[in-house]
């Protein structure tokens, strides 16, 4: 009778031996799983600052951009005018050249 009882005593302890080597299995697992979701967490924060940092400078970049279009629109206005004011001194000099003031031709 003490053979028996020494053979399931072997056997409840191999058993309690399987089941704390699939409970440090599964630790090991949860563990490893943890680790992997605090890494991808510090991951995706780090995306979360370079897309802030992406969204203010693409912020900034519009903002030199209108003011840099805005500058080049009147600069180009001013071209004009001044393209505008040359053209009209030059009519009005070859129309005096032309006609000169007290010469009348009729």
């Amino acid at each position: 009778m003490s053979d028996n009882d020494s053979s399931d005593e072997d056997e409840h302890d191999d058993k309690v031996k399987q089941v704390l080597v699939e409970i440090d299995k599964t630790k090991a697992t949860v563990k490893q799983g943890i680790e992997s979701a605090i890494i991808r967490g510090d991951k995706l924060d780090e995306l979360d600052e370079k897309a802030l940092m992406l969204s203010n400078e693409s912020d900034a970049f519009n903002k030199s951009a209108k003011k840099l279009r805005r500058h080049f629109c009147l600069e180009q206005w001013k071209m004009i005018g001044c393209i505008t004011f040359i053209v009209i001194i030059l009519i009005l000099v070859i129309w005096l050249i032309v006609s000169p003031p007290g010469s009348n031709d009729d």
